[in-house]
């Protein structure tokens, strides 16, 4: 075995001469809200997604949609009548979605 370091692709001949090649798996985007908690507006960060094109939804511990975030836009203020407690940023791209848990504290 042959490897030219973490994420090479690399070749092995066997004792018949086939080659085999093994690529990289995907990464999995990295998702970060913070401050976690907040009491005012959270920003939402997703390493490896482009938010423009990602649809960000937010949901309360019943799973009621409570709101949508416009595309391009990564920071929540919830409305006045939103109350105290744990939300889940769901951020969906195509047939992929991420979740990440935020905690609202007046």
């Amino acid at each position: 075995v042959r490897s030219r370091g973490l994420g090479d692709v690399y070749k092995r001949q066997d004792w018949y001469n086939v080659e085999e090649t093994a690529t990289e798996l995907p990464v999995k985007p990295e998702i970060s809200v913070y401050p976690n908690p907040f009491n005012a507006s959270v920003r939402i960060v997703a390493d490896g997604l482009d938010l423009t094109v990602c649809e960000i939804e937010i949901f309360d511990l019943a799973g009621k949609l409570v709101d949508n975030l416009p595309r391009g836009e990564n920071i929540w203020k919830p409305a006045g009548n939103v109350p105290t407690g744990t939300y889940f940023v769901r951020i969906t791209n195509g047939s992929a979605s991420y979740t990440k848990k935020a905690v609202f504290l007046k």
